[in-house]
């Protein structure tokens, strides 16, 4: 799978990524506003995964 999520404003929720969902293809979450979003499952960062620095957690 590609997920690219830049720039997005998430208000509740959550966000459920499973690691094996990206084994062979890549991840950006970047620039994003997330307002009471939970961040119930996300693989950890590597090469091909980021999501941590460069976000706006709110609640």
């Amino acid at each position: 799978n590609e997920y690219l999520a830049q720039g997005a404003v998430l208000r509740g929720g959550s966000l459920d990524l499973a690691e094996a969902a990206f084994a062979k293809g890549w991840l950006l979450h970047s620039g994003c506003v997330e307002d009471g979003t939970t961040r119930t499952r996300l693989p950890a960062e590597g090469d091909r995964v980021r999501h941590e620095d460069g976000n706006l957690l709110l609640g």
